[in-house]
């Protein structure tokens, strides 16, 4: 390629990321206006009280031995710790700055990423205006919420891994997407063990020995931060943990179990809560040997709770955060009990009841659906074609389409720890729907284009390592 090629065709990306970005910051300065308007938006999202409780006691606190008993005492350090230094300094407005910012930052990764991948424009600018317009990407940064500094983490972490395979077989590549899954890992646990995923899917499709390495330093880094943090919990408590909370992995799994168990019948759930949760009714706690016990002798409960949290994780579009979080305030917390109303009573009596009492929300919800669900199925369509050429690509581009399919599928399996599915949960991985989204309307368009029977992946960057 000649250089004056080159030059253009970077600057034609730099004008493409330029709009992009000033569209995402426009919309986003809108939402600021309003948010200082409406202060009490930024607590609207999931424990947001708890978390600025957290950190107002942080920042209270005089002495350093009573900080580190505190950070001991209040869950894994990264749901409130980063909030912690950027409010203390910022304030609310501060915080809901620097998460705009940061989202800004991680659309320009998200679209040089999508390029790497797909070498289109087209699908790169497909899956980013998606991306920017899915009601988590509009609301996280407006909330004191762990998803704001976590999903751009993420897409952060795919990038430098993407660019390692594909691009230049650089070290300092691979480390800077492990430090950025550790660091994500600190704020929700749920990607911990996605880098021993990452590491097995390398060594079956990237076949080199000389990497073995690079991988084992991927690997090291990324669960480091996560160790380190064990340590200073174990060094303030005498127990090698991530640390105790109100919503760490027994207290969900205690409550997932009594979430299956409202759904049983009256005369048998008395029975089925003294059996596996009246011992531990003083601290309620379940640990993972209790609640694998609950799920082989319950299996019926288990995989209809299955089915629920993946019915949610496909089609529950997240509106839910505009209409609720923006429009009717008010009505969140009796909306939040739809969740318990199917599991007691069924889908159809719980949307009635939502329906019949907050009737503006429950059709916004629906509307959401309604548009989501065609998203869905063509993110499905664009996998299954990637699936479908998986032999017609080299080792690389194996690699990375595997870790792109593995990774949504992942989050669902890890959320299972979390005491209910919510739409939260799927938007880490939207931005990889978003691409096979967008893949699944290139083809589309390029099989009707050009009256070609069968789609094709477009061409893939080839491997220069």
């Amino acid at each position: 390629m000649k250089w004056p090629k080159i030059f253009a065709e970077k600057s034609l990306n730099f004008q493409i990321i330029s709009l992009l970005a000033l569209y995402t910051a426009i919309g986003h300065t809108l939402l600021f206006i309003y948010d200082i308007d409406h202060p009490e938006v930024f607590l609207n999202a999931d424990r947001a009280t708890q978390r600025l409780v957290t950190i107002k006691a942080i920042l209270a606190n005089e002495g350093d031995e009573n900080l580190f008993y505190l950070l001991s005492q209040a869950g894994i350090v990264g749901d409130y710790l980063l909030h912690a230094i950027v409010y203390s300094a910022l304030g609310q407005y501060g915080v809901i700055i620097f998460q705009i910012l940061l989202l800004l930052v991680s659309i320009i990764f998200l679209f040089h990423f999508l390029f790497i991948i797909a070498k289109s424009r087209f699908i790169a600018i497909v899956a980013v205006v998606l991306y920017i317009h899915l009601p988590h990407t509009i609301v996280f940064p407006h909330q004191l919420t762990a998803e704001a500094l976590f999903d751009p983490l993420i897409i952060f972490s795919f990038y430098g891994m993407a660019k390692y395979i594909l691009v230049e077989q650089r070290w300092l590549l691979l480390m800077n997407s492990a430090f950025f899954v550790g660091l994500a890992s600190l704020i929700r646990p749920v990607t911990l063990l996605w880098p021993i995923v990452v590491i097995a899917i390398m060594i079956l499709t990237f076949q080199s020995t000389r990497r073995i390495s690079h991988w084992a330093s991927y690997l090291a880094i990324a669960i480091m931060p996560f160790i380190l943090w064990m340590f200073f919990i174990f060094s303030q408590t005498g127990i090698f943990s991530m640390g105790s909370s109100n919503h760490d992995v027994s207290h969900n799994l205690y409550d997932r179990v009594n979430r299956i168990i409202t759904s049983f019948p009256l005369d048998q759930q008395q029975f089925l809560i003294h059996r596996y949760l009246d011992n531990t009714e003083t601290k309620k706690m379940l640990s993972i040997p209790e609640y694998l016990s609950f799920v082989i002798d319950h299996p019926y409960g288990y995989f209809s709770q299955l089915g629920r949290d993946a019915l949610v994780f496909f089609i529950k579009s997240g509106i839910n955060r505009i209409s609720l979080d923006y429009l009717d305030v008010k009505a969140r917390k009796n909306i939040q009990l739809w969740r318990s109303k199917w599991e007691k009573h069924g889908l159809f009596y719980s949307v009635k009841s939502v329906g019949k009492s907050h009737p503006k929300s429950m059709v916004i919800a629906i509307i959401g659906t309604i548009l989501f669900i065609p998203f869905m199925v063509s993110s499905l369509l664009g996998g299954l074609q990637c699936i479908k050429k998986y032999k017609q690509l080299s080792p690389p581009e194996q690699t990375v389409y595997i870790l792109l399919l593995v990774f949504p599928v992942y989050l669902f399996i890890a959320s299972q720890a979390a005491n209910t599915m919510m739409s939260r949960h799927r938007a880490p991985g939207e931005f990889i729907l978003c691409f096979f989204a967008a893949l699944a309307l290139h083809q589309w368009y390029k099989a009707r284009g050009k009256g070609e029977k069968e789609m094709c992946i477009p061409s893939l960057p080839k491997n220069s390592g």
